[in-house]
């Protein structure tokens, strides 16, 4: 999820196409979609149409991507979300506590 997050963020229009299930498509494709509705779910996403066939990252994903990738906190930050959801923590929660962590750190 934390790698198709990076590909969306890396595109200038911070959008992916994801194949949908049911397109002939079995494995890694289907897998690959039901993570990024897992995002969407999350806020870190959004279907850019009712197709579901491509999706863009929102601020909420580009605000988690910046905790982790942040020079001054990443490496704390990454072993923190690590940690909240490896416990139990929902992912949906885990990020947010993640970016507030940051945030307190920098002053942010």
């Amino acid at each position: 999820m934390l790698s198709l997050l990076e590909q969306m963020s890396k595109r200038d229009l911070g959008t992916l196409h994801v194949v949908k299930p049911g397109d002939g498509q079995t494995g890694e494709g289907h897998r690959r979609h039901h993570h990024m509705e897992l995002l969407v779910d999350a806020g870190h996403a959004d279907w850019v149409n009712d197709s579901h066939h491509v999706a863009r990252i929102t601020n909420a994903g580009y605000d988690f991507l910046n905790a982790v990738r942040n020079p001054k906190t990443g490496e704390r930050a990454m072993s923190e979300f690590i940690r909240f959801f490896n416990s139990g923590v929902p992912y949906v929660h885990a990020p947010q506590s993640v970016v507030n962590l940051v945030a307190k750190v920098t002053g942010v």
